[in-house]
């Protein structure tokens, strides 16, 4: 069993979950402000908790 794919964009994403629940309009082109708000909570969350995020994942293993 595998939990890797499908893989995402690697780009942020930014949904209003009340009026869209299925996440089917990504509104982070939209409305930045609030994108980069929540990266910079993110990237605080991160330095403060050591997150540390591979390059590679140890898990999957990209198809040769």
């Amino acid at each position: 069993m595998s939990l890797c794919a499908p893989y995402g964009t690697g780009d942020w994403q930014l949904y209003d979950l009340k009026a869209d629940p299925g996440e089917t309009r990504d509104l982070a082109a939209e409305r930045p402000e609030i994108r980069d708000e929540m990266l910079r909570h993110w990237d605080d969350y991160a330095a403060t908790h050591n997150v540390t995020i591979p390059d590679v994942s140890p898990i999957c293993r990209p198809a040769n």
